[in-house]
């Protein structure tokens, strides 16, 4: 089971970076990892530290929670849920100024 995660983590990276249209070389160098260590986290065989995980996250701009998740999985969410990695998704595209003025919003309603 503990390697399961780590199949699905590389998996995650691999579907954000094509989405992205992003070459393997280009989210190894904004990750900071070399590009066979990302290869071969892509296919499950290496075992990335969470702090690389995150790395890698803020270099595919998304959330780290969306890297972590089965994206089969999501369907058997709570409606709460979906609703709350939406939103995670929707705010890691935009900026950190952007992010407060939301927060304060949403503190707000």
């Amino acid at each position: 089971m503990a390697n399961d995660i780590y199949k699905i983590i590389g998996e995650n990276i691999n579907l954000y970076r094509k989405k992205h249209n992003m070459k393997l070389e280009v989210l190894s160098r904004k990750a900071g990892v070399s590009v066979s260590f990302l290869n071969n986290i892509e296919k499950g065989q290496r075992k990335p530290t969470l702090y690389t995980i995150e790395k890698i996250a803020n270099a595919l701009n998304c959330p780290l929670i969306s890297l972590l998740i089965i994206k089969s999985k999501i369907k058997q969410l709570p409606d709460e849920t979906k609703i709350v990695l939406e939103i995670m998704n929707l705010l890691s595209h935009k900026n950190l100024e952007t992010k407060k003025k939301i927060l304060e919003i949403i503190k707000i309603l």
